[in-house]
């Protein structure tokens, strides 16, 4: 329940290891396998699609047929913190920039460019995160679907790991 309340999705494995509880979830089941929390089904398609299904920070388009792999629509504020599912609030990510943005890692600032934290480091952290530093974020062609500022402003203060 305070996972469910609290934390988006990409963070509930994490937190279950980092306080030892991993032996209670089913054999083989995924916390992130579970039911959608009531989120819109919606939500997903909808964003994928305003970004062309591709990830909005690196590009990542990788499809199995028709189906995306790995590449999936992010809330920039957090879903249990009161984010609604519209496209305004969301954004194409691939799944390690998706889990790297609900770390904190990175954020956007109001001309949707990525800004890394400096606390950033380590084998691939140039190529994964430092190489879009300050680089503009792929966004949406129709100017109405676009982030609200308010939640971009949301994320820079209660998640991102930096100034």
């Amino acid at each position: 329940m305070l996972l469910e309340s609290h934390f988006p999705r990409t963070l509930h494995e994490d937190l279950l290891l980092a306080v030892g509880i991993h032996n209670e979830l089913p054999e083989g089941i995924s916390v992130l396998q579970k039911k959608s929390y009531g989120r819109n089904p919606e939500f997903r398609a909808r964003v994928l699609r305003a970004y062309g299904y591709a990830c909005s920070v690196c590009g990542f388009s990788v499809r199995l047929g028709n189906t995306p792999v790995g590449l999936e629509a992010a809330h920039i504020r957090w879903h249990q913190a009161g984010g609604p599912d519209i496209e305004g609030n969301g954004m194409a990510l691939c799944s390690l920039h998706h889990k790297l943005f609900d770390r904190g890692a990175f954020t956007l600032d109001s001309s949707f460019r990525v800004i890394v934290s400096d606390d950033v480091n380590g084998v691939g952290a140039e190529q994964v995160l430092w190489a879009y530093h300050q680089k503009n974020l792929n966004i949406p062609r129709q100017e109405k679907l676009y982030h609200y500022l308010d939640y971009v402003d949301w994320h820079v203060r209660e998640v991102f790991h930096g100034n």
